[in-house]
Formats: structure tokens, C-alpha cells, sequence
């Protein structure tokens, strides 16, 4: 298994001047191999929200040192992609935990607020 990213031209304007060195190329600095048996994981164990983030770092990097600043990055529907930061308040922290957000948030609150009518100010924020 191979993750990468790879660098096409735009498909729109052909340009028959262009050699073979401006066509689509693999970036290496987003390679990471994965060889079956030479893992402590399954790779699909691997992948993660720390490890997906890790690799669009280099990505973003890879693509900034190119100044490429139009660029479509298309990837698939897998939950490591879709991840909230820790920080982001859940339904399920503590009241205490809640107020405080809405305390980092545009949200006031009173002290007899209940925790789900802290949670439903919050909810359509962060939710």
C-alpha cells in the first residue's frame, strides 16, 4: 500500500510545448510506503487523524515550496479525514466544560442554565 500525492497539469490547457518533465509527478515528500509483513499494524490501522494531518502538512508544505497556490486536493470520505480538534466541545463534556467554551465562543450563558440548553447554544456552532 502507497500513500502520495501526485502533480498534474490542468487537463483544460493542453500545451503541446510542455516536455515530460511538466506533466503529472508523484511529490516524494508524501511517499510513505507500506509493505505487507514489515509492519507492527495492519496499515489500515495505521492511518489516523494524527497521521492524515502529519501527511497534509507535508502536502501543504510540498505544494507552498512549489508555489502552487491554486490547487484541488481531492480526498475520499474516510473518518480519519473528518476529526475535530480535542479542543471542540462535545455534548457529552462536563457543564463545567461547556461553560467554558462558551466562554471562548459568542455564547452567554447563566449559571442556572441547564447543561443541555449550555449544549444547544453551543450546537449549532461546533456541531
Amino acid at each position: 500500500m502507497m500513500t502520495h500525492a501526485i502533480l498534474d497539469k490542468d487537463q483544460a490547457t493542453a500545451n503541446p510545448e510542455h516536455d515530460a518533465s511538466q506533466l503529472a509527478q508523484i511529490m516524494p515528500e508524501t511517499i510513505n510506503i507500506f509493505e505487507g509483513g514489515k509492519q507492527t499494524k495492519y496499515y489500515h490501522g495505521m492511518f489516523n487523524h494524527n497521521y492524515f494531518v502529519a501527511w497534509m502538512t507535508k502536502l501543504l508544505t510540498g505544494l507552498q515550496a512549489r508555489n502552487l497556490r491554486t490547487c484541488r486536493i481531492v480526498i475520499d470520505t474516510a473518518k480519519y479525514h473528518k476529526v475535530l480538534p480535542a479542543s471542540v466541545p462535545k455534548k457529552r463534556n462536563a457543564k463545567a466544560v461547556l461553560m467554558d467554551a462558551c466562554e471562548r465562543y459568542p455564547f452567554s450563558y447563566s449559571q442556572q442554565d441547564t447543561k443541555d440548553i449550555v449544549w444547544e447554544k453551543l450546537a449549532s456552532y461546533v456541531a
